[in-house]
């Protein structure tokens, strides 16, 4: 800033100036984060009706327990269709679970989710299953948050994560299926064909779905073989439509028509909302704290630059008034840029809302003509 006082005394690039050399690197990040948010509400499976007729002919009933085990390693890190794998998966999990609990117990496993994909963390990542919403009914709000709180790091321990779910299951009756979500094979040392033998061997009632998200040749062929060992199915999905359209037409089995209601399936008044408005609260609060970091330094770098005589007191105040205009600049972007993600929430949650009411329409009409 010397150099450039001892070359110019305009106040206009002595700003710029210190934008130039203090401004807050930190806005490419913060600002972002929230430009790029957008609201994710778990849709309701709304069946038509020949879907389910469809669904009836290759379906069974939904099983009493459903154990959901989501591959939470280091590639799930990676982008399709320009957003997160892990951000995918979570979001087709969750309506999954919402969809199937409402008949069935459901619990969540996860792993690949401990250390990083580094060779010293390979030992912890891959022992390191664990049951963030134990076997119970379906809570939204609980489950919600297992998810939520799940992190892609580490390792892929599939065979370790079907050992687990057959040891605490042992004491379990009734019918049970894994539900696994998986981007990858085995790469823990493990066998997850023979995993999945032992967890059906010699009970009828069990078997292992799985999904392959965004696999290569090789990787299928062994989701593939572990699925028919466990006496279930595979099914493939490349992308982000893919995936969720493979959850509701192959793992949601039919006569669900009648269960669903739109009191317990749209978002509407429900905690998801306030969840997402405390998240553009939050990415608005670090905004916030960029500009007044960077406000802080600015004043700092005038009073030195005063102090030192490089700028005289009629610069000193031109330039404080100038630094406090940005600030306001700034501040009001972000409150416009919150509000506008805060209205997109709403406008999610409006579009759902409004899809579920048209369906429930359509669906007691087709009922009383039925009945005619």
């Amino acid at each position: 800033m010397q150099e450039t006082t001892n070359e110019t005394k305009d106040t206009e690039i002595l700003f710029k100036s210190l934008i130039y050399y203090l401004g807050n690197s930190a806005y490419k990040d913060v600002v972002q984060q929230l430009m790029t948010f957008k609201p994710q509400f778990d849709e309701p499976y709304l069946p038509e009706p020949e879907e389910a007729t469809e669904q009836s002919a290759t379906q069974e009933k939904a099983a009493k327990k459903a154990i959901i085990m989501l591959d939470a390693s280091s590639s799930m890190l990676l982008n399709v269709d320009g957003e997160q794998k892990m951000k995918i998966a979570k979001s087709a999990v969750r309506s999954f679970a919402k969809t199937i609990g409402a008949t069935s117990d459901v619990s969540l496993y996860v792993y690949g989710h401990a250390g990083s994909q580094e060779n010293k963390d390979k030992q912890l990542s891959c022992s390191k299953i664990d049951e963030v919403y134990p076997l119970q009914k379906y809570n939204e709000e609980s489950f919600f948050k297992a998810v939520d709180g799940v992190e892609a790091k580490g390792w892929t321990p599939l065979a370790g994560a079907i050992q687990k779910a057959n040891r605490v299951s042992q004491s379990i009756d009734g019918d049970i299926t894994l539900y696994i979500v998986s981007d990858g094979a085995e790469i823990c040392d493990g066998n997850p064909v023979e995993e999945a033998k032992r967890f059906v061997e010699g009970r009828e009632n069990r078997k292992v779905n799985i999904i392959g998200f965004d696999v290569d040749a090789k990787q299928e062929n062994q989701l593939k073989a572990v699925a028919e060992a466990g006496n279930g199915e595979y099914f493939s999905a490349k992308n982000t439509e893919e995936l969720k359209n493979t959850v509701i037409q192959k793992w949601i089995p039919p006569g669900f028509l009648d269960i669903i209601s739109k009191q317990w399936s749209s978002p509407k008044g429900t905690f998801a909302i306030l969840w997402q408005q405390m998240d553009v609260e939050k990415m608005s609060q670090r905004i916030s704290y960029a500009i007044n970091v960077e406000q802080g330094r600015f004043r700092d770098a005038i009073d030195v630059m005063y102090i030192e005589k490089m700028i005289s007191e009629e610069q000193k105040d031109k330039l404080v008034k100038m630094i406090e205009e940005q600030k306001e600049k700034l501040e009001q972007v972000n409150v416009q840029l919150k509000q506008q993600k805060l209205n997109e929430i709403d406008n999610e949650v409006n579009r759902i809302d409004n899809k579920i009411n048209d369906w429930a329409e359509r669906m007691e009409k087709l009922r009383e003509e039925s009945k005619k």
